[in-house]
């Protein structure tokens, strides 16, 4: 009798004319419900049949065509979840040819499985003609002999105008696929998808990331570093590892580098873990350009890593990720054992989904899962399709979490190695014949500390959305989070409320936490919130002429090496972005990828350009990108100082803004007379500390007034909270003066003159 094994999870056709033996190969294979789906069964469940009686007196049940297509949706539909759960599928159809044009055929399922990074098979069942015939007269569901002929054969499509006739389809006995010719009479077995050959193995449960530590580990189990670079033990043992290589600890790429090498040198095996699968959902999500939100920091931040790594060693560990077995067996006379990523309360090699032993069944504690499998594994076989008692002593081994409960038969491999405690290996022959086989590596990394440090201020400026005192703009594409305060913030005096605020002024995240571009923060205007107020008239600062046109920011693309990241105070995809790069021409492009490359630095410009006029003229000659402001990309980094940006913007040729030394009080003389918009004031301490703006009087009375008309001063008095939406932030606390000093009748009553005296006034 032929036997074909198929791997637990993965998907293989059956293909045969009609009356092959397909459904006979399937009956004798005794398989459980639900592997096989039947275009013929689903034929009769949607269109029932037609029974009839023959010329010959045959009685005849024919299952109604006209809803093939619904039967192909449905059977595509239900394969596709399938495989996402790790069952083993079946399709019974005759899909007698790889590809047959506008139809479905054998390619369209090689397809999916490949899609689902699951083992495909074609199983032919290939009959001698007459005994098709044969088989086909003496079935109650019989198909016209002419239909046989045409699945042989092929269907000529008739010539149409310059189009030559051709034949479409025909029954192929091979295919280019993994396949195998059988007759009716072999049976189908399902296996495990990874069987170990002998007991000379080891192993090794969640590593997480700690690649230094599972060094330690080989080491320890008597592993030695080769020249080139693997690790080889000398009597010949293998390593199997339990899943989860990434996510949380330091080394996430590296370690998936260093457990592919070693399995590519048949050093080793793997089965896939949880966080590993999640690592292939977030890869996919990203491709599909929807990457605004992940729930996992620490799997996010492996996801972003690896967007960072060039396209094609990006798609191979992606590869490797997906073509990982759920599980793994290994067994001898009397034993057999189950190697599994996560706790779970039972196991079947085919009834039992992927997810279950991807995610656990303790349910965070409130549930033993690992004596529910102790049950099971005493009363049930592994790998029978039937509930029977089991033939041989049976064990579970796996990762995941730490034991719900000491059991004989079932071991966890885990022993949270990424939060203090310990990296653990197991010998599997030690094991089997009742040893001490448990070898422990005590570590050192406190993930919960490094993660909540480095997501610390991101949580802060998502807080502030959640308050609605902060918006966020997303860019899915790269999964980036850009934070603006609300306008709220400015006319209800919010600053003093949450510190954060000052930092939600265009800096960007991505969707692992990380600080990936870093504008300045909130500077307040002088007096603006008491700002300046404590500034001895004769304390030294270095004041820097303001440019009158709006703040552009430019930092290393935190995915796409060789790209930009261009972006506003409030937004990634606006015409005043268009605006920044329409100055950011190829030689610019290129002296800042230099840059970057060397020294990761966030750029901030003052960008003027013609089509943003502002209050202060500019010409044509002065349009452009003026370099403002830079500073590393690490959260707290100072502003670099004036001298460094004049350096700076020398080396990639941008002009900059005048600046000088001077005194609190001489700037504050020489401000009260200047026609430009002001001046930013920085201390002359070591870091030139940026303290605050003083804007122009002549520049802000201008921009006011030029604004105003009798209804604009209507809306002001009466719904003063109003109008701030619709003025700039600088006006706030003018608004707030004229509102309680003054009535609108008498704001009115003054000619321009008057008013230009007044406002000119005030905003001194």
């Amino acid at each position: 009798m032929q036997v074909i094994n198929i791997p637990a999870g993965s998907l293989a056709v059956l293909s045969g004319l009609p009356g092959a033996g397909k459904s006979h190969l399937l009956q004798n294979s005794r398989l459980p419900h639900g592997i096989v789906q039947s275009s013929d069964a689903l034929r009769r469940a949607f269109g029932g049949e037609s029974v009839f009686i023959a010329a010959d007196g045959h009685v005849i049940s024919e299952p109604l065509q006209s809803v093939s297509l619904l039967v192909w949706q449905t059977i595509e539909k239900v394969v596709e979840e399938r495989l996402k759960q790790g069952l083993t599928t079946i399709v019974d159809a005759t899909l007698v040819a790889d590809e047959i044009p506008g139809s479905f055929d054998r390619a369209r399922f090689a397809k999916m499985a490949q899609q689902a990074g699951v083992p495909f098979k074609v199983i032919i069942v290939d009959t001698p003609m007459e005994r098709v015939l044969a088989q086909n007269a003496s079935r109650s569901a019989r198909v016209p002999e002419r239909a046989i002929q045409e699945f042989l054969e092929g269907v000529t499509v008739p010539a149409q105008g310059k189009a030559p006739a051709y034949v479409l389809g025909g029954y192929q006995r091979t295919s280019r696929f993994p396949h195998e010719v059988v007759t009716s009479d072999a049976v189908v077995r399902v296996v495990a998808p990874l069987q170990l050959e002998g007991e000379n193995w080891d192993i090794v449960g969640d590593i997480h990331g700690l690649l230094r530590e599972l060094r330690a580990l080989l080491e320890k189990l008597g592993y030695e570093e080769c020249p080139d670079g693997l690790h080889r033990h000398r009597d010949g043992r293998r390593l199997l590892f339990l899943g989860d290589l990434v996510d949380r600890g330091p080394e996430s790429i590296e370690t998936l580098r260093f457990v592919m090498r070693m399995c590519a040198a048949g050093l080793a095996k793997v089965v896939m873990g949880n966080h590993d699968a999640k690592l292939v959902a977030f890869w996919d999500t990203a491709k599909q350009e929807k990457l605004d939100f992940w729930r996992s920091f620490s799997n996010a931040q492996t996801g972003m890593e690896l967007l960072r790594l060039p396209e094609d060693e990006g798609e191979r560990i992606i590869s490797f990720l997906r073509s990982l077995p759920h599980f793994a067996m290994y067994e001898n006379d009397t034993q057999r054992v189950v190697f599994a990523h996560a706790d779970a309360k039972a196991f079947n090699l085919i009834r039992t989904p992927r997810d279950e032993v991807l995610h656990g069944a303790s349910n965070w504690g409130r549930f033993d899962s690992d004596a529910a499998m102790q049950r099971y594994l005493d009363t049930y076989d592994f790998c029978s399709a039937e509930l029977v008692p089991p033939t041989k002593r049976q064990y579970y081994i796996r990762g995941h979490i730490p034991g719900t409960s000491w059991q004989v038969q079932v071991v966890s491999l885990d022993a949270h190695a990424f939060q203090n405690g310990s990296l653990l290996a197991m010998r599997l022959d030690d094991y089997l014949k009742g040893k001490s086989s448990v070898v422990p590596l005590p570590t050192t990394y406190d993930f919960n500390a490094v993660q909540a440090a480095r997501v610390a201020a991101y949580l802060g400026l998502q807080e502030l959305v959640t308050k609605k005192l902060a918006t966020v703009s997303t860019d899915t594409r790269y999964g980036l989070r850009l934070f603006k305060y609300a306008k709220s913030v400015f006319y209800e005096h919010l600053w003093g409320t949450n510190s954060a605020l000052l930092r939600a002024r265009g800096h960007v995240y991505d969707v692992a936490g990380n600080i990936v571009s870093l504008p300045f923060d909130k500077v307040f205007n002088y007096k603006e919130e008491g700002t300046g107020l404590d500034l001895a008239p004769e304390t030294p600062v270095r004041a820097v002429v303001k440019l009158n046109g709006f703040l552009g920011v430019v930092s290393p693309h935190p995915v796409m090496r060789s790209d930009l990241l261009v972006h506003t105070t409030g937004s990634f995809e606006s015409d005043f972005v268009g605006y920044i790069k329409d100055f950011i021409t190829g030689p610019v492009r290129g002296k800042m990828l230099k840059l970057f490359s060397k020294r990761p630095l966030t750029l901030m410009f003052e960008v003027l350009h013609e089509s943003d006029p502002h209050i202060v003229p500019y010409g044509k000659e002065d349009h452009g990108l003026h370099l403002i402001g830079a500073r590393e990309i690490r959260q707290g980094s100072p502003l670099l100082t004036e001298g460094e940006l004049d350096d700076l913007a020398a080396e990639l040729g941008f002009r900059r803004p005048e600046h000088f030394e001077t005194t609190f009080g001489e700037l504050l003389k020489l401000n009260a007379a200047c026609h430009h918009e002001g001046h930013m004031v920085r201390l002359l301490d070591e870091k030139e500390t940026m303290v605050l703006k003083l804007k122009g009087p002549v520049y802000l009375t201008s921009k006011f007034l030029a604004r105003m008309s009798d209804g604009k001063w209507k809306h002001l008095f009466a719904n003063p909270a109003s109008f701030k939406l619709r003025i700039d932030e600088e006006f706030y606390s003018l608004v707030d003066t004229l509102t309680t000093k003054f009535a609108l009748e008498g704001i009115l009553q003054r000619d321009e003159q008057e008013k230009l005296a007044l406002i000119r006034e005030l905003v001194l």
